[in-house]
């Protein structure tokens, strides 16, 4: 039983309160008319609890509870008051109120409601105490404690911290406790991180591996470490162990760790591995002990396995490489040959290591390398050289040379190192273009003019003709000394072009192919992907890239990857395709293989089991193949710092954990920083979304792709960049490092340009050339109209020029005789246009305002608004209306409403803002003087409401508790009466609070399915299901919407007979959206349709439809009932255009019906 003092004002309602909450013997009630009172009371006897009314003279309930806290702490406090007004309930909760309770309803569920809070806050601060106990006699036993102790919670925070713990940091535990965000890793380790804690919390790997002895025993982690912060920076070694903490349910409430000083037994256990150490020093140097072996043979294995994965990296690099790399000693032996070395010269890798490979070189060019050799010094070790070869065929080949020469500490050369390409076809566009270079000059002059009149323009011709020739002889040689095959073709298939690389690959003649369709058999699992591709293909999107297989005539399967480009007519149809391809079957197959490889050399790691014998004798056979690998590793790295391409590996977080030489000279980085650092390359905007697509285009399936992208360089330089991307997967498919091999190719991409640009005007001075001499006399004429004709067209723009100056005139009067303030400005603020109006308020002369700032003095509340509003105008949503105050040049402040209008020029730059405005300043001060006259008046309700209510309890009590005694049948009957009454007055009364706050608040946007789900949660409603895509949808409405559901769910329930579901649902039509609340019950009787939104017509106030109306009516919703009877009732809900809005994109289509799945059930 517990003793309660409850507080009124009221002696009539005190009076009733206690007898009703003394019925069931639970509480012992004892009252007070006042706070004073109450306090008295307060001073001689202890409570278990206060209830407090709100409205008392001299001391409101807020203040009576303020009291209550800064003297007694947490006695359960509630307040019960028939105010029920929101900001009272939040100002009594944020006061430390445990309860609120609201007047009104029946008497007796209104007093066993608050019977029942009463008890339940009672015997929750109870229940806090005995928790506090217990947590205060845990606090106890962690303190008493021998190790280090610290506890955090799910959050992080720390909620246990022992005297051991603040012995061992000098921290004490009134300074942590509480504390997040890692701070008490900072005492231990000196920074805030995660530590061994938070990893019983999050498994994260980047936690494990800061603890390299790492041991679990069940749920709990050990661990050992040298920790250098500790006692003031002197360090100790720790010992570790974390686990989770747990509820007495068994649910994980946190972690707690403890921390044992070790550093004595650590020092003990040195001392006697140096004694041992000595006394086993003579024995070491003969023979290593198996321990040693096993130590080394696994540092070795571990070393191998990195110099293995070193490798591997460099030698994905190296066979990469489109050029020729080898090395090969002065006497000319091979010790090294990448894949296209081997191509080139027809060579097979394993028979020609450790032979010599000699090259023929044509006379005239055997002194030149001779010089360029002998230049190599170790001052100066690499040099280029450009050369001729004689191939085994007899045909000579131009090809250039990265030379390195390798010299041993004493200055001798032991090896070299080149890097070639094959420069032939080149050389050979150099030369073919020389010739007809030559050709074109003799041509040239011999052109002589075969009539006088035409003299002039055909010499410019001519000129022009020979440029032409000269450009289109370039492109065509370009194209023709390509490798990849280029071709263009017809939608049907047919071929228009196609160079002599794509002639040789498919085995085609160029004359009789030209015209006819080309079939290619591509496998029936990579058709479907090609389909796509093409079909993908739009005027905004012309250029794409695959790669794909086809079925060779001799049935062999080969990879292809091609560009293809869709080109369109002016009506955006496509007329041809131009694509250009290459063969990728080698980079597949050596992929494949790699990957076997990988597989390979996991399956071995996985069986090193050898014992000690076997240690023994793999030791030496270990320490070879290091030396091996080293040596191996040398060469790939010299290799890869030689290369003029840009190497790197990157983690996904983008942190470089490899760059060679011509990375760093290009980005002007220094390795030893860069390396484990993110380097962030600036993309511009439109490049961005491309290098997005191509990164997430690796699979472990197609782990490499070419991109071509720009960059902006430090000094603001765009260049381009071209970039052959492998991303490197781990067991589980996930990508674990990207390796990436690039060069600048912005000088190509702008000699692309420049032909495409020669291209065009080679095109149109083609066009023009075709014009026969009779053709140019004819344009000659048709460029000298007669005199009458331009006289003509002289007076038809005359004409013109009269009604374009009428009708800027009449557009003109518009705007000078508008009332509204017009004017339009450039970003920075100039007026470029104002009208009279405008000048007139702000006092501005238009001769001098025009292209001169004019500063609106705006108060500083309403600046951040005004931000907001410009910024929010974009090329998609121009236009936007705000009101803001300004301060006129007199010091009055007044209103002003604007409409914003963002003008942009073609590219979406903003160029200029054109706005009208006027002034509502009159309207502003009758809004509010509105607002105070409503303000008051509610007031003036809400205090006679009250008043009334309470009267109203005491009737309704008083004639409950003489119910319960009353024994006369006729006399029950009369008060039966007399309480259904009351309840009547009680529910009026209700309804003109509710009435009361309609149209009081601003409108705002209610999510629906938000709306419905709070409303079933608060009003104890399961059968209602609301479509999901509801979610997206929200509606412009007063803030007594929920009210609408409320009252709308209440009726179905209350006179929809045995209904089973309501369903909510909506649908965007021509005329808005219609919103559909339906049930399965009895429905509406149709002579009762017209007057169920009629005040007073119902079975109980008559007033709730009535009310849904009017709250709906207020931002023009619109409701009416269409349900059938005897299938249940049906209101639509219309919400006219503007009214609503979708936050995604369900409801984007007229007519488009929002379907889901129920939320409640």
């Amino acid at each position: 039983m517990f003793r309660v003092l409850y507080v009124d004002d009221e002696p009539v309602l005190l009076h009733l309160g206690k007898t009703h909450l003394e019925l069931s013997g639970n509480l012992i009630v004892e009252t007070a008319e006042s706070a004073r009172e109450a306090f008295n009371l307060l001073r001689h006897r202890t409570y278990d609890g206060i209830i407090s009314d709100y409205q008392m003279p001299v001391m409101d309930g807020i203040e009576f509870l303020r009291e209550v806290r800064a003297l007694y702490h947490d006695i359960p406090f509630i307040l019960f008051t028939g105010k029920g007004r929101e900001e009272i309930a939040i100002d009594a909760l944020n006061n430390g109120a445990d309860f609120y309770l609201q007047k009104g309803g029946q008497t007796k569920s209104q007093y066993a409601e608050l019977e029942h809070a009463v008890i339940h806050v009672i015997d929750r601060k109870q229940a806090r105490e005995e928790l506090n106990q217990s947590r205060q006699q845990m606090a106890d036993l962690i303190n008493f404690l021998p190790d280090a102790t610290f506890a955090i919670d799910l959050e992080g925070r720390v909620i246990a911290w022992n005297h051991a713990m603040e012995e061992m940091t000098g921290i004490p535990g009134t300074a942590i406790l509480g504390s997040g965000d890692y701070a008490y890793a900072v005492p231990i380790y000196g920074e805030r991180r995660p530590i061994l804690i938070d990893f019983i919390l999050n498994k994260d790997k980047m936690i494990e591996k800061q603890y390299q002895h790492l041991q679990r025993q069940g749920d709990k982690l050990i661990s050992e470490l040298y920790v250098p912060n500790l006692y003031n920076g002197k360090g100790a070694y720790i010992w570790f162990i974390a686990s989770p903490l747990y509820d007495i349910r068994g649910n994980v409430i946190g972690a707690i760790e403890a921390i044992r000083d070790i550093t004595v037994r650590k020092e003990a256990e040195n001392k006697l591995v140096r004694t041992n150490e000595e006394l086993h020093a003579a024995y070491e140097q003969l023979t290593a002990t198996e321990e040693e072996l096993r130590a080394n043979y696994e540092e070795l294995a571990k070393s191998q396995v990195e110099l293995q994965k070193s490798e591997e990296r460099y030698r994905n690099i190296v066979e990469d490489q489109t050029e020729f790399i080898c090395r090969f000693t002065p006497d000319g032996r091979l010790s090294f040959v990448n894949e296209a070395y081997c191509r080139y010269f027809g060579l097979n890798h394993d028979t020609c290591i450790g032979s010599r490979h000699t090259v023929v070189i044509p006379p005239e060019d055997r002194r030149l390398m001779q010089q360029h050799l002998a230049a190599l010094t170790p001052d100066n070790p690499v040099a280029i050289v450009e050369h001729r070869i004689v191939m085994p065929n007899g045909e000579i080949r131009w090809q250039r040379w990265s030379d390195r020469a390798i010299f041993d500490h004493r200055g001798r050369v032991v090896e070299y190192q080149s890097v070639g390409r094959d420069t032939t076809d080149r050389k050979e566009a150099e030369e073919k273009l020389v010739r007809t270079n030559e050709e074109l000059h003799a041509a040239y002059e011999q052109l002589t003019a075969t009539e006088e009149e035409l003299r002039a323009n055909y010499e410019e011709l001519a000129k022009s003709q020979v440029e032409l020739q000269k450009s289109e002889e370039r492109y065509r040689n370009i194209v023709e000394d390509q490798t990849e095959f280029i071709c263009r073709f017809t939608p049907d298939g047919r071929l228009s072009f196609v160079n002599e690389a794509y002639c040789r690959y498919f085995g085609l003649n160029r004359t009789t192919c030209i015209g006819s369709p080309h079939t290619i058999v591509i496998p029936q699992e990579d058709l479907k992907i090609v389909n796509q591709h093409l079909s993908a293909l739009t005027p905004n999107n012309p250029v794409a890239i695959i790669e794909h297989r086809i079925v060779m005539p001799n049935g062999e399967i080969r990879w292809q990857r091609w560009s293809d480009r869709a080109i369109f007519d002016a009506r955006g149809r496509i007329v041809e395709y131009q694509s250009v391809g290459r063969d990728t079957t080698d980079r597949k197959v050596a992929e494949e293989k790699l990957e076997r490889m990988n597989e390979d050399l996991h399956a071995a790691y996985e069986q090193l089991t050898a014992t000690e014998e076997e240690l023994r004798q793999n030791y030496d056979e270990l320490a070879k193949s290091q030396v091996e690998l080293q040596k191996s590793e040398e060469r790939y790295r010299n290799i890869v710092e030689d290369q003029t391409e840009f190497i790197c590996r990157f983690t996904p977080d983008g942190r470089l954990s490899f760059v060679n030489e011509a990375y760093c000279r290009y980005f002007g980085l220094s390795r030893d920083t860069c390396i484990g650092s993110l380097h962030t390359v600036v993309i511009p905007p439109d490049d961005r979304k491309l290098m997005q697509q191509h990164l997430s285009s690796l699979t472990p399936d197609n782990p490499v792709a070419i991109v071509e992208h720009r960059i902006v360089m430090p000094d603001g330089e765009i260049r381009w960049q071209r970039w052959s991307d492998r991303a490197i997967f781990d067991h589980r498919g996930r990508i674990v490092e990207y390796q990436s091999v690039g060069r600048d190719t912005t000088d190509r991409k702008e000699a692309e340009e420049k032909l495409e640009r020669m291209n065009e005007d080679l095109h149109a001075a083609y066009e023009q050339l075709t014009a026969t001499e009779e053709e140019l006399r004819q344009n000659y004429e048709q460029l000298t109209a007669t005199e009458e004709e331009l006289r003509q067209n002289y007076d038809e723009l005359a004409k013109s020029q009269v009604e374009l100056q009428k009708s800027e005139e009449r557009y003109r009067n518009i705007v000078e005789d508008q009332t509204e303030f017009i004017c339009r400005f450039t970003p920075d603020g100039r007026l470029s246009f104002v009208n009279e109006a405008y000048c007139r308020y702000f006092g501005l002369s238009r001769d001098t305002c025009i292209g001169s700032l004019h500063t609106v003095v705006i108060p500083p509340d309403d600046r951040k608004l005004m931000q907001q509003h410009l910024s929010s105008l974009t090329p998609d949503n121009p236009v936007a209306i705000v009101e803001h105050r300004i301060i006129m040049p007199s010091g009055e402040i007044r209103w002003q409403q604007w409409s914003d209008r963002a003008v942009y020029n073609s590219r979406g730059d903003l160029v200029e803002y054109q706005s009208v405005g006027r002034d509502i300043t009159q309207r502003k001060r009758l809004e509010r003087a509105l607002q105070e006259s409503n303000k008051k008046l509610n007031l003036l309700s809400s205090i006679t409401r009250h008043d009334i209510l309470n009267q109203l309890t005491v009737l309704q009590g008083s004639l409950e508790l003489i119910d319960l005694n009353a024994s006369d049948a006729e006399h029950r009957q009369w008060l039966v009466k007399a309480i259904r009454a009351s309840e009547g007055i009680r529910s009026q009364i209700s309804f003109t609070r509710q009435y009361q706050d309609i149209g009081v608040q601003e409108p705002k946007w209610h999510n629906i399915y938000s709306a419905v789900t709070s409303v079933c949660m608060d009003d104890g409603i399961s059968n209602v299901s609301i479509d999901r895509q509801l979610e997206e949808v929200e509606i412009f409405a007063d803030p007594l919407l929920r009210t609408v559901f409320s009252n709308l769910f209440e009726n179905s329930v209350m006179h929809g007979g045995n209904i089973t579901k309501i369903q909510v649902s909506g649908k965007v039509t021509p005329k808005g959206f219609r919103l559909v609340v339906e049930d399965d019950g009895a429905g509406i009787d149709p002579a009762d349709k017209k007057r169920i939104f009629q005040k007073g017509f119902g079975r109980h106030t008559g007033l709730g439809l009535f009310l849904v109306r009017e709250v709906l009516a207020i931002t023009g919703l619109i409701i009416d009932e269409t349900g059938e009877y005897g299938k249940g009732a049906r209101f639509e809900i219309l919400v006219p255009e503007g009214m609503f809005r979708n936050t995604h994109s369900s409801i984007d289509e007229k007519g488009k019906t929002i379907a889901g799945s129920p939320i409640l059930s």
